[in-house]
């Protein structure tokens, strides 16, 4: 294996733990050797990450006051 496929192999290894898919990665290679798409590519990504973090944090804030007003009335009675 050369030292151009390691590095692709890495490459893909990391995108695939950071969540991506097959095609999301094809997309990645294809622009790599391009610094201006590559980093609008991962500007993109992490923006999109960021949004279902803070839409599950959302989430989270809801349930957690449910429960605390739950808590709360069975304390109270």
């Amino acid at each position: 294996m050369t030292e151009k496929q390691l590095k692709e192999f890495n490459v893909q290894e990391v995108l695939t733990d950071a969540g991506c898919d097959k095609e999301m990665i094809d997309n990645f290679l294809e622009i790599s050797g391009n610094d201006k798409e590559t980093s609008k590519w991962f500007d993109k990504r992490r923006s999109e990450i960021l949004d279902k973090v803070h839409k599950h944090t959302k989430e989270l804030d809801c349930l957690d006051f449910l429960i605390y007003q739950i808590r709360t009335s069975a304390n109270t009675n």
